[in-house]
């Protein structure tokens, strides 16, 4: 339907055409291994369209991934939304590229690309583009439309021009809203004299979608509480099951942490959804692309939101996580895909992302510096992941064997025998099978935390109670209890204690 608009709106007001070109638009192919790329060259005219369909007509096509590569000083503006229209459909990626032309001798043309320029009409093509990119030393330019009577050269009445260029800006917002470009676009455009080019920075390219990004970077810092945030939005990486569209970084108590917020029309969690979520949650994953070894975390260090808000998981890393994210990182909660939702998302960092995440690293929300003794809020940590280990195997037998499976370290120190984690596991289901009710719990005044340079070793006093009713029996005592946490992955490395029954 909007093609239809574009060849009415051309029929009503053709004298917004660009002057005679010099050049009309042609359009040939290069054939690159599997990739198939459209060369488009030249001036923008009202019969540019037409052309580029004769050209799909002979259907060219022969590959896996197809561009089209425009280069162009503009031209007729609708013939330009028309052809930006005609290459979505097609699902073309849009470039900006010149080559030098094909010559009769050519039987095997494959010239080398370089820098082009698309100006007005042709920028507006360009933004039909399925993927937009634009390589170093390319040019895109836009600005306002010219009215009717001043690209005629005849003069209209005032109220003819009013109606006129209000049509015309009804079909470029819609068009550039329709593209999925921000329609901030048209105000820098509409503020552009016709005789002036608004070439946009490359922050521009990306906040107004013109060039889709591909990861999270160009972060902002903020002042928050007493320190200051640094947050990155990249809306097209909440797509599928995917829904994190935003990550912001930032430190409280020392401690770095990363919070991943989903686009605002998307439903918030829920805690019946957590409920689930967590009985499948293995963690989360950091790693530096392609094939490098992945920095792995609990799901202690993981906490999902509930609420009205965006934000729906707050990860806590620490300084091996800051290093990736410094250089580039990818990171992956890992939830089971019948869950329902997925977080995941990359980070490539510029030189100037370097430096605020740097600040938003140090600068801590709540004016505790990031370097400085944090042994107290260490201890608190590991002391709640002992709490979180008794609840856990406090659980229902199901519940309880898949957090053990989470929980412990491939090979582990346990009651002075190093054995691997399938034999521990072995015995603690064996255990579970004879006392299927467990409670445990630790006294709150009788921890004590030892922290080496990798592990930390937490003890306490606890209680607990266990329950087989289909044996009838029932067991209760106490117990001098001791855990160790590998300090890098928060997994448990080793474990001892003492029991005495009541």
């Amino acid at each position: 339907m909007r093609i239809l608009k574009v060849a009415a709106a051309f029929s009503l007001l053709s004298c917004l055409a660009a002057p005679v070109a010099s050049k009309e638009m042609t359009f040939d192919i290069i054939y690159m291994n599997h990739s198939n790329i459209v060369v488009a060259d030249g001036d923008i005219t009202e019969n540019t369209p037409a052309a580029f369909q004769s050209f799909l007509d002979t259907e060219p096509f022969d590959g896996f991934r197809f561009y089209i590569d425009l280069n162009s000083p503009g031209g007729n503006l609708f013939s330009g939304v028309e052809l930006g229209e005609m290459i979505r459909r097609e699902g073309l990626i849009a470039r900006v590229a010149s080559y030098e032309p094909r010559t009769t001798e050519d039987s095997y043309w494959l010239p080398p690309a370089q820098p082009g320029m698309c100006m007005s009409a042709c920028a507006l093509a360009f933004l039909g583009g399925e993927d937009r990119k634009l390589e170093e030393g390319s040019v895109l330019g836009f600005h306002q439309f010219s009215s009717a009577g001043t690209a005629s050269g005849h003069v209209e009445k005032v109220g003819e021009t009013q109606r006129s260029t209000q049509f015309v800006s009804g079909i470029l917002h819609a068009y550039i809203e329709g593209m999925g470009i921000a329609p901030t676009l048209f105000s820098k455009m509409s503020m552009t004299p016709p005789e002036e080019m608004y070439i946009p920075s490359a922050a521009d390219l990306k906040a107004l979608n013109i060039i889709p990004a591909d990861s999270f970077s160009d972060f902002i810092l903020e002042p928050y509480g007493e320190g200051v945030v640094a947050y990155s939005i990249y809306y097209n990486n909440a797509q599928g099951r995917n829904v994190v569209s935003q990550v912001t970084a930032y430190c409280r108590s020392g401690v770095p942490f990363l919070l991943l917020s989903q686009p605002e029309h998307y439903q918030p969690l829920n805690k019946g959804w957590v409920e689930m979520a967590s009985e499948y949650l293995s963690g989360f994953s950091i790693w530096h692309p392609p094939g490098s070894p992945k920095l792995e975390y609990p799901p202690r260090s993981l906490r999902f939101l509930t609420g009205s808000g965006t934000a729906v998981v707050e990860l806590q890393i620490n300084q091996s996580g800051v290093e990736l994210l410094n250089s580039h990182a990818k990171i992956s909660v890992g939830l089971h895909g019948a869950i329902g939702r997925s977080f995941f998302l990359e980070v490539k960092p510029t030189e100037k992302d370097k430096k605020i995440l740097k600040s938003a690293f140090s600068l801590c929300i709540d004016g505790v510096n990031s370097g400085a003794d944090t042994e107290g809020d260490v201890s608190s940590q590991m002391i709640a992941a002992y709490n979180q280990y008794l609840s856990d195997w406090s659980s229902d037998n199901l519940k309880a064997m898949r957090k053990m499976h989470q929980a412990y370290a491939d090979r582990i120190d346990f009651y002075d025998n190093e054995i691997s984690r399938v034999g521990l596991l072995s015995q603690k289901r064996k255990f579970a099978e004879r006392w299927p009710e467990r409670i445990y719990t630790a006294r709150p005044n009788s921890f004590e935390v030892n922290c080496g340079q990798t592990v930390c070793v937490v003890a306490a006093m606890i209680d607990w109670r266990a329950k087989s009713q289909a044996r009838g029996k029932t067991a209760s005592g106490e117990a001098w209890y001791e855990l160790g946490f590998e300090m890098r992955t928060g997994m448990i490395v080793f474990e001892n204690g003492a029991s005495r029954k009541n």
